[in-house]
C-alpha cells in the first residue's frame, strides 16, 4: 500500500503565519483608520458649509423686506454686532372687513402669500392705508392681534376670520381705512449667536409670545463666529434709522468632539460673507 505522508505544520511556520496576519490586519486597520478619517473630514467640512447656507438663508429670507413707514416706524429695532431685534413678515393677507375692535380675513385670498394663518399674541398685523379721493395716506396702520380666529363671512359671503384687535372709531376715521385692503402678518423675532453646551450656535426667538430661542445651524467658530456690520445708503456706517443694509460675516468650524470623538476630525474653519440691502426703505 503507498505511504501517505501525514506532516503537520511545525511551531515556527505557525509563529509565522500568525506574524504575517498580525502584520497584514495592521496595514489593513491603518489603511481603514485613514479613509475613514479622510471621509469624517470632507463630511464634516460638507456640514460647516450646510450650516454657513442655513444661517444665510435664514438671515436673508426674514432681513431682506426690512423697512420703515411713517405710522408703524421701523421693521429694525435693534442692531449689535452679533444680534438683531426686527419685525419679522409672515406673508400677507386680504381684509375683506375692518370695523372698530374687528377685522376680518378673506382666508382663502393671497392664500400663496401667507407662510400660515395669524396667531394672536404672536403675531401681529400692518393694514395698508392708502387713502382716498381727499388725499394719499400711504402707510401701514399697526393693529394687534388679541383674540380669534373666529369662524365668520365676509360681505362677499365667502369664509374669513374673524380677529379682535384695537381700532377706535376716531383712527378709522383720521386714517381713511377701508376695505378691502391688504395686511401683513408680522411677529417680532430676534436673531443672535449664543453658546450651549460647549458650542456656539445661531436660532431665532420669537419675542412676542417669548417663546425660546430655535437653534438653526451650531457650528458657528466661536463667539465671533457672527459679524452684523449695518450702513447707510451712501454705503457709510449710519444709525439704525438710516440703515438700507448689513454685511454679514458667518464663520464655522468642523470641530466636533462629540459626533466624532477627541481627536477624530482636524479642525477647520469655513466662511461666508455676503450683504443684504433692506428692500423697503424709502
Amino acid at each position: 500500500m503507498p505511504v501517505i505522508n501525514r506532516r503537520g505544520v511545525t511551531l515556527i511556520e505557525l509563529l509565522i503565519a500568525m506574524v504575517m496576519a498580525a502584520i497584514l490586519g495592521s496595514l489593513v486597520l491603518t489603511a481603514t483608520g485613514s479613509v475613514t478619517a479622510v471621509l469624517r473630514g470632507r463630511v464634516e467640512r460638507v456640514g460647516a458649509e450646510v450650516a454657513a447656507r442655513a444661517i444665510w438663508g435664514a438671515i436673508r429670507f426674514d432681513w431682506s423686506s426690512l423697512g420703515s413707514d411713517s405710522v408703524s416706524g421701523l421693521d429694525l429695532g435693534a442692531l449689535s454686532a452679533s444680534a438683531a431685534v426686527y419685525r419679522a413678515d409672515r406673508g400677507l393677507v386680504s381684509v375683506c372687513r375692518v370695523v372698530p375692535d374687528t377685522i376680518v380675513l378673506a382666508i382663502q385670498r393671497l392664500g400663496r402669500w401667507a407662510a400660515r394663518r395669524p396667531v394672536p399674541g404672536r403675531d401681529s398685523l400692518l393694514l395698508y392705508a392708502a387713502g382716498d379721493s381727499t388725499g394719499r395716506i400711504d402707510a401701514w396702520i399697526p393693529l394687534p392681534l388679541l383674540a380669534g380666529p373666529f369662524v365668520t363671512s365676509c360681505p362677499s359671503g365667502e369664509p374669513g376670520d374673524w380677529f379682535v384687535t384695537q381700532l377706535d372709531s376716531a383712527t378709522l376715521a383720521r386714517r381713511r381705512l377701508r376695505s378691502p385692503a391688504v395686511g401683513r402678518v408680522v411677529e417680532t423675532i430676534q436673531a443672535r449667536s449664543y453658546g450651549a453646551g460647549g458650542l456656539w450656535q445661531f436660532g431665532l426667538e420669537g419675542l412676542s409670545a417669548g417663546a425660546s430661542i430655535q437653534p438653526v445651524a451650531s457650528n458657528l467658530a466661536g463667539s465671533t463666529g457672527l459679524s452684523i456690520v449695518g450702513w447707510g445708503c451712501d454705503g457709510l456706517a449710519a444709525p439704525l434709522a438710516l440703515l438700507c443694509g448689513v454685511d454679514i460675516g458667518i464663520r464655522t468650524t468642523t470641530k466636533r468632539d462629540l459626533g466624532l470623538g477627541a481627536g477624530h476630525a482636524v479642525a477647520a474653519v469655513d466662511s461666508l460673507l455676503s450683504t443684504v440691502r433692506f428692500e423697503n426703505r424709502p
